[in-house]
Protein backbone atom coordinates (compact mmCIF):
# COMPACT_ATOMS: atom_id res chain seq x y z
CA UNK A 1 0.00 0.00 0.00
CA UNK A 2 1.42 3.37 -1.05
CA UNK A 3 -0.22 6.30 0.73
CA UNK A 4 0.05 9.88 -0.48
CA UNK A 5 0.60 13.19 1.27
CA UNK A 6 -1.93 14.68 3.70
CA UNK A 7 0.16 17.21 5.65
CA UNK A 8 -1.43 20.38 4.24
CA UNK A 9 1.19 21.04 1.58
CA UNK A 10 1.07 20.20 -2.07
CA UNK A 11 1.51 19.38 -4.79
CA UNK A 12 3.54 16.35 -3.73
CA UNK A 13 4.26 13.02 -5.44
CA UNK A 14 4.77 9.94 -3.29
CA UNK A 15 6.73 7.44 -5.40
CA UNK A 16 8.05 3.92 -4.99
CA UNK A 17 10.31 2.74 -7.84
CA UNK A 18 12.76 0.00 -8.80
CA UNK A 19 14.80 -0.81 -11.90
CA UNK A 20 13.69 -3.80 -13.98
CA UNK A 21 16.51 -6.36 -14.05
CA UNK A 22 15.35 -8.02 -17.28
CA UNK A 23 13.09 -7.43 -20.26
CA UNK A 24 9.62 -8.93 -20.26
CA UNK A 25 6.13 -8.31 -18.94
CA UNK A 26 5.36 -6.36 -15.77
CA UNK A 27 1.95 -7.12 -14.27
CA UNK A 28 0.05 -6.12 -11.15
CA UNK A 29 -3.45 -5.69 -9.74
CA UNK A 30 -4.35 -2.33 -8.21
CA UNK A 31 -7.00 -0.72 -6.00
CA UNK A 32 -7.22 3.06 -5.48
CA UNK A 33 -8.97 4.67 -2.51
CA UNK A 34 -9.29 8.08 -0.87
CA UNK A 35 -11.70 9.93 1.41
CA UNK A 36 -11.01 13.16 -0.53
CA UNK A 37 -13.33 14.49 -3.26
CA UNK A 38 -12.72 16.33 -6.52
CA UNK A 39 -9.66 15.55 -8.60
CA UNK A 40 -7.00 16.55 -6.07
CA UNK A 41 -5.39 13.12 -5.66
CA UNK A 42 -4.61 10.30 -8.04
CA UNK A 43 -2.85 6.96 -8.09
CA UNK A 44 -1.06 5.16 -10.88
CA UNK A 45 2.16 3.70 -12.15
CA UNK A 46 5.50 5.03 -13.38
CA UNK A 47 7.67 3.82 -16.22
CA UNK A 48 10.89 5.77 -16.80
CA UNK A 49 9.42 8.85 -15.10
CA UNK A 50 6.19 8.87 -17.13
CA UNK A 51 3.15 8.82 -14.83
CA UNK A 52 0.04 6.95 -15.97
CA UNK A 53 -3.02 7.75 -13.85
CA UNK A 54 -5.14 4.71 -13.05
CA UNK A 55 -7.71 6.49 -10.86
CA UNK A 56 -8.44 9.72 -9.01
CA UNK A 57 -10.82 10.95 -6.31
CA UNK A 58 -13.78 10.80 -8.68
CA UNK A 59 -13.55 7.01 -8.72
CA UNK A 60 -12.56 5.82 -5.20
CA UNK A 61 -12.63 2.06 -4.94
CA UNK A 62 -11.63 1.67 -8.58
CA UNK A 63 -9.45 -1.34 -9.36
CA UNK A 64 -7.94 -3.19 -12.26
CA UNK A 65 -5.01 -5.07 -13.71
CA UNK A 66 -2.05 -3.76 -15.69
CA UNK A 67 0.23 -5.76 -17.97
CA UNK A 68 2.92 -3.91 -19.94
CA UNK A 69 6.24 -4.70 -21.56
CA UNK A 70 9.41 -3.36 -19.98
CA UNK A 71 13.09 -3.43 -20.89
CA UNK A 72 15.98 -4.26 -18.60
CA UNK A 73 16.97 -1.03 -16.85
CA UNK A 74 13.53 0.61 -17.12
CA UNK A 75 12.59 2.30 -13.86
CA UNK A 76 9.14 1.05 -12.87
CA UNK A 77 6.98 1.82 -9.90
CA UNK A 78 3.96 3.52 -8.42
CA UNK A 79 2.84 7.04 -7.56
CA UNK A 80 0.17 8.71 -5.45
CA UNK A 81 -0.16 12.39 -6.35
CA UNK A 82 -1.70 14.97 -4.01
CA UNK A 83 -2.44 18.45 -5.37
CA UNK A 84 -3.57 19.88 -2.04
CA UNK A 85 -2.23 17.60 0.73
CA UNK A 86 -5.54 17.91 2.58
CA UNK A 87 -8.89 16.24 3.23
CA UNK A 88 -7.47 12.72 3.36
CA UNK A 89 -4.70 10.99 1.42
CA UNK A 90 -5.06 8.85 -1.65
CA UNK A 91 -3.66 5.33 -1.52
CA UNK A 92 -2.97 2.63 -4.06
CA UNK A 93 -2.82 -1.01 -3.05
CA UNK A 94 -0.74 -3.26 -5.28
CA UNK A 95 -1.12 -7.04 -5.35
CA UNK A 96 -0.07 -9.92 -7.60
CA UNK A 97 3.05 -7.96 -8.60
CA UNK A 98 5.24 -9.69 -11.17
CA UNK A 99 8.28 -8.24 -12.93
CA UNK A 100 10.64 -9.99 -15.35
CA UNK A 101 13.68 -11.77 -13.94
CA UNK A 102 16.80 -12.84 -15.82
CA UNK A 103 16.89 -16.44 -17.02
CA UNK A 104 19.13 -18.63 -14.80
CA UNK A 105 21.52 -19.25 -17.71
CA UNK A 106 22.04 -15.54 -18.31
CA UNK A 107 22.96 -15.02 -14.65
CA UNK A 108 25.63 -17.71 -14.96
CA UNK A 109 27.00 -16.09 -18.11
CA UNK A 110 27.19 -12.73 -16.36
CA UNK A 111 29.10 -14.37 -13.50
CA UNK A 112 31.55 -16.05 -15.89
CA UNK A 113 32.12 -12.77 -17.72
CA UNK A 114 32.90 -11.04 -14.44
CA UNK A 115 35.36 -13.78 -13.40
CA UNK A 116 37.01 -13.74 -16.84
CA UNK A 117 37.37 -9.97 -16.72
CA UNK A 118 38.91 -10.13 -13.25
CA UNK A 119 41.42 -12.77 -14.35
CA UNK A 120 42.47 -10.74 -17.38
CA UNK A 121 43.08 -7.70 -15.22
CA UNK A 122 45.32 -9.66 -12.87
CA UNK A 123 47.58 -10.88 -15.68
CA UNK A 124 48.16 -7.43 -17.16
Amino acid sequence: ILTGNNNGTGPIDTDYTIAAVASGTWTFDWLYNTPDTGTYDSGGYLRNGVYTVLSNNLTPGASGNVSIGVNAGDVIGFRVFSADGAFGPGSITISNFSAPVPAPGSLALLGLAAVGGARRRRRE
